[in-house]
């Protein structure tokens, strides 16, 4: 039996096979200065070509070969600031997996938009917070962020008729924007370049050492929404909506999973069991990791790195780690983890 047939029955035995979504966080650090946010606090850091195929190939041997296979190009920061990103793309397409990129659009200018669309990537989609400027661009912390976006969506739609891809909006729920969200997906349904638009609701500002909940953390306080009968109006008005806007993405149970979240935050989601260990995500350091979480609330473990450059495991202990992780991960009852409530509900589908 020769070494390939060897590592096939490690990873059958164990059900490794597993993994549908490859999370690509290409950079730690951003240009926007956005209020739910930190990492442009950051110094700055990105993922070099090297250690990205060699975590790219190592996930290969993980992936399920009967599904399509989701490359999320995003995470840390602004993406488009590292510039071997469309090399990454390519490689990924190369590999058969659907590319998918979160971007502020700030870096869309020029041959970067041709270099985009030629890399092959199948889904583009911008941070958008509001179809009302003033709101947008303060809560995203660059002025004129509405216009580029527009701008932006306006100049890939030249590509359009040449190149297959998908142009959606990702937009966080905070006290700021709640109110005008409904606009926001009329705004969307207007659009005819825009495919879609999904919303999530805000989390524990990302790139704190310790999640600490919004609704509780005296310094992001100010982000959550507070007037309960304004959290039941525009929700109630998201579900409605379903009914007619087919550019929606989310799912009815993830919009009351979200409603229900900002009402009573303490009971929202006692247990269940999260299938996160269907993903591992790259890291700028070139680290695998399955659970992107620093520290689960309520949770059995902190995160644990699967692969590192700096130590290179050998696959039998890269299976092994990985079987360890999954079966805590299965076992895990963390309490209104916000992987459970923005990403675990599918948005694939309809209720």
């Amino acid at each position: 039996m020769n070494y390939k047939s060897k590592l096939y029955n490690v990873l059958c035995r164990h059900n490794l096979r597993n993994v549908e979504s490859i999370n690509i966080n290409v950079v730690r650090g951003c240009n926007s200065k956005c209020l739910t946010c930190i990492y442009w606090k950051s110094d700055f850091q990105k993922l070099d070509i090297g250690k990205f195929m060699t975590a790219i190939n190592i996930i290969g041997d993980y992936t399920c070969k009967n599904k399509t296979i989701n490359a999320n190009f995003g995470g840390e920061g602004e993406p488009l600031l590292n510039h071997s990103i469309y090399q990454m793309i390519k490689v990924c397409k190369e590999k058969g997996y659907r590319v998918n990129l979160i971007t502020n659009a700030s870096m869309l200018v020029g041959k970067n938009i041709s270099r985009l669309v030629e890399s092959g990537i199948d889904n583009i989609n911008f941070s958008l917070e509001s179809s009302v400027p003033k709101i947008n661009d303060f809560q995203r912390g660059i002025k004129g962020h509405f216009s580029r976006v527009i701008s932006s969506i306006n100049s890939l739609e030249k590509y359009k008729s040449s190149h297959k891809f998908h142009i959606g909006i990702l937009a966080t729920v905070t006290s700021y924007n709640i109110e005008k969200i409904p606009e926001l997906v009329r705004f969307a349904d207007n659009n005819n370049s825009i495919s879609s638009i999904r919303f999530q609701a805000v989390m524990p500002v990302f790139g704190h050492a310790e999640m600490i909940p919004v609704e509780k953390d005296r310094n992001s306080t100010h982000l959550w929404p507070k007037d309960k009968r304004i959290i039941r109006r525009v929700y109630m008005n998201l579900i409605e909506q379903l009914g007619f806007s087919r550019k929606i993405q989310n799912t009815k149970k993830s919009l009351v999973a979200q409603m229900n979240y900002f009402l009573n935050p303490d009971i929202f989601f006692e247990s269940g069991e999260c299938d996160i260990y269907k993903s591992l995500t790259i890291n700028p350091e070139g680290k695998i990791f399955s659970c992107p979480m620093i520290h689960l609330r309520g949770g059995l473990f902190e995160n644990e790195v699967l692969y590192s450059p700096n130590t290179k495991s050998t696959l039998t202990e890269i299976d092994n780690k990985k079987h360890e992780i999954m079966q805590k991960i299965k076992s895990c009852k963390a309490k209104n983890c916000h992987l459970l409530i923005n990403c675990k509900l599918e948005y694939s589908s309809r209720d």
